[in-house]
């Protein structure tokens, strides 16, 4: 039974694995790394900033047209900051992969009308957050030259408002005592908007933020947490490429028996021979046909001993990616052929 455990690494061996293939993710040097941080005290200034991470009437993309959330939120903006006082700071932030090439986007209006835009690049290795709150640092930064009476940051990254109550990363803490300072002779505002449900200046920040992206970069120092996050996106958004299903699959509009048979095909997981040998449940993972492994693939395409069957079910054949990811009818198809050969998958 040892030989059929799964095998499995150590913490260490993990961690070398991970320092040789993300090398462009991990500190290569003590300077790249960023050092870790003691918890700092209460910022009493930070009382005077207004955070919001919600609207009334808003719940969610999926339950409510884009034109409803632009409305819901242009009421809100001219009740809660009505652009007579208040100067509207929009930010945003992108990233290519949500991994490398941040971008920030800074849109300025003025009570008076007067607009001031700023495309920056928010450093080499850059999740999607991080350029989100580079683009709110530097946009306190630039608006706190000449401070407004009253100054309202609006954002589509909840997260970021969120973090900026209770930071963590240095990035966080350097944003939030920008605000601060800024609060002691602005009215000072952080609030949450819905994303691209058509407000001209969150569009146009989103346009900003990608041009910054495509500017010259320079290499960040990063900490454990960052680090972290981007050798996950990237692993994850390099087995989404990998794995990728069609968005039209037809299999959960299918009976229940035949949705077994499909799934179990598309996995292999399933008891024809050569699954059944990996588990040592078969003493050979040849097909009765003797022309190879049995496999859902050889089953399907090429196995001799069902050729009547398959010529029965697709006289003009069919490939493997219609038999197992085609329409409603070739599914059908396909579980009436597993029928037809009375093999047990």
């Amino acid at each position: 039974m040892t030989k059929n455990r799964l095998k499995r690494s150590s913490f260490n061996h993990l961690a070398k694995q991970l320092e040789r293939t993300q090398t462009s993710f991990l500190p290569r040097t003590p300077e790249e790394q960023k050092p870790l941080q003691d918890a700092e005290e209460w910022n009493s200034q930070l009382s005077k900033v207004l955070f919001v991470t919600d609207m009334p009437g808003v719940t969610s993309k999926r339950e409510q047209q884009d034109a409803v959330l632009k409305n819901l939120t242009l009421e809100m903006m001219h009740q809660d900051y009505n652009a007579s006082v208040w100067t509207h700071i929009y930010t945003d932030g992108s990233s290519d992969g949500a991994i490398k090439n941040g971008g920030s986007g800074i849109l300025v209006r003025y009570p008076d009308g007067h607009t001031l835009s700023r495309s920056l690049p928010a450093v080499e290795l850059s999740s999607n957050y991080r350029a989100e709150l580079t683009a709110l640092r530097e946009a306190v930064s630039l608006v706190s030259e000449h401070p407004p009476s009253h100054a309202v940051f609006l954002t589509d990254c909840r997260s970021a408002v969120q973090s900026l109550q209770s930071p963590k990363e240095q990035l966080e803490r350097d944003t939030q005592r920008l605000l601060c300072t800024l609060s002691q002779s602005t009215n000072v505002a952080v609030q949450w908007i819905p994303a691209h449900c058509g407000l001209s200046g969150n569009e146009e920040a989103d346009r900003l933020a990608k041009t910054g992206s495509h500017l010259e970069q320079t290499r960040p120092t990063v900490s454990y947490s960052e680090a972290k996050t981007l050798v996950k996106r990237h692993y994850q958004t390099t087995w989404n490429a990998q794995h990728s299903l069609p968005s039209d699959d037809q299999m959960p509009n299918l009976q229940r028996h035949q949705q077994t048979i499909l799934f179990r095909l598309r996995t292999g997981h399933c008891r024809l021979r050569a699954h059944m040998h990996r588990l040592g449940l078969s003493h050979t993972p040849n097909c009765p046909c003797e022309t190879g492994p049995q496999t859902p693939e050889h089953i399907l395409q090429t196995c001799p001993l069902h050729q009547e069957a398959r010529t029965d079910h697709w006289p003009q054949g069919a490939t493997l990616q219609e038999q197992l990811w085609g329409t409603r009818d070739s599914l059908i198809l396909t579980t009436s052929f597993i029928q037809a050969t009375k093999l047990e998958v």
